[in-house]
């Protein structure tokens, strides 16, 4: 889900920096600064995964492919343009062909490649083995989807018809998928590693469903990577820009489309922003949401008076913490920056970094009170149960 606001509270790369230089007593152009990026950038990754934390979960869907078996199929084993090939007349093959299996001759091959609209190839060693003559007695279905590349983990997935699928260790969910058929709603799923990509992850269902439907789950997510600090002269602060509403466009400005979800700071004509505790700071701040040229980028909502020609601004990537973990954020921050200088106080810093993690944990709850005055969280939680099966609470 991508966010597109930013507020005061809104902390980033560049006040990270900041804060560092400050400490340090430096400038944040210095040699250092190499060393304080590398360092903001392991304490992001450290505070973020220390636990599972609540304000990385967001909602997430599935959306399942319905199976396909329009038109004939050829399966030519060896020996052809493309070995194990699949050639299909009267129809095309979906999209998502490649995440599917071929069900033909009894064999439920995994597809490796889609070549074209009429030609798949199969996975080298789960085929036919022989050749297949033109038959119609064939489907191809969809058990394999990516998850997004922020994954983390899950909670189970929910069905359309409201309750919830059955996890199966991968072992098992391929002895199922092996010596059964069953097509409709998927019963069972596990979690695998992504064939097509180092370090992504797919769910795979069975049974693959006969209509398209969605599946329902929380995921949690890893924070959004850090790229721009907001000191790089000849990207994050190159040139200046003005705006016209949420058009902004750039004057000697190296925009890129990465910078998508970075947040965009304006000054003056003179300065270069700064953090809210700096000597110059940031007259507002907006997310950007597109980015069509080098010299062109589109803000969520317009700046409250528009910048003119000639503004100085920096453009720096949000750190994605919850505002309880920012104090956490800051001490992990100058722990790191310690051992990457190989100074003195190491053992202080990670001490001071602990503390301050345990006070994060310690404040940051967000449910103060119970749902409705007079009863406990428990009867809440009683009463949806009973509502479910149809029964009062209160005759129970």
């Amino acid at each position: 889900m991508a966010r597109t606001e930013a507020n005061a509270a809104t902390w980033t790369f560049a006040d990270a920096i900041e804060r560092l230089t400050l400490r340090e007593g430096g400038n944040p152009i210095s040699s250092a600064q190499s060393d304080m990026r590398a360092a903001v950038m392991e304490a992001h990754e450290r505070v973020t995964e220390e636990r599972m934390w609540e304000y990385l979960l967001t909602e997430h869907a599935i959306h399942l492919s319905a199976p396909y078996s329009t038109g004939t199929v050829v399966y030519d084993h060896t020996g052809g343009t493309n070995e194990n090939e699949v050639t299909l007349t009267t129809g095309t093959w979906p999209s998502w062909a490649k995440y599917g299996r071929l069900k033909l001759d009894g064999v439920y091959s995994p597809v490796l490649r889609r070549v074209s609209d009429t030609v798949i190839t199969l996975d080298a060693d789960v085929n036919p083995g022989a050749d297949v003559a033109s038959t119609s007695d064939w489907t191809i279905y969809r058990e394999a989807y990516a998850m997004p590349d922020d994954f983390r983990a899950m909670y189970n997935l929910l069905t359309e018809g409201q309750w919830a699928a059955y996890y199966r260790h991968p072992n098992e969910w391929k002895e199922l998928e092996r010596f059964w058929e069953t097509s409709g709603t998927p019963y069972w799923w596990t979690l695998i590693g992504d064939d097509d990509r180092y370090s992504g992850w797919t769910v795979r269902v069975f049974g693959y469903p006969n209509t398209a439907e969605s599946l329902d789950f929380l995921m949690l997510r890893h924070p959004r990577a850090l790229r721009y600090s907001g000191f790089n002269e000849s990207v994050d602060r190159a040139g200046t820009l003005e705006a016209t509403g949420t058009a902004v466009t750039g004057s000697g400005t190296a925009l890129d489309s990465k910078m998508v979800g970075a947040i965009l700071r304006i000054g003056d004509t003179t300065n270069h922003p700064d953090g809210l505790s700096g000597q110059n700071p940031y007259v507002e701040q907006r997310v950007i949401t597109a980015v069509a040229s080098a010299t062109a980028l589109t803000i969520a909502s317009a700046f409250t008076t528009d910048p003119g020609a000639g503004t100085k601004y920096v453009i720096t990537d949000p750190i994605d913490v919850d505002r309880t973990l920012l104090n956490a954020f800051r001490r992990c921050c100058e722990w790191h920056f310690t051992m990457i200088r190989g100074m003195k106080g190491m053992a202080a810093a990670e001490a001071n970094y602990v503390t301050a993690l345990r006070q994060a944990m310690a404040s940051g709850a967000k449910l103060l009170e119970p749902l409705r005055a007079g009863h406990s969280q428990s009867y809440m939680q009683d009463w949806a149960r009973y509502w479910w099966l149809g029964t009062d609470l209160e005759d129970s």
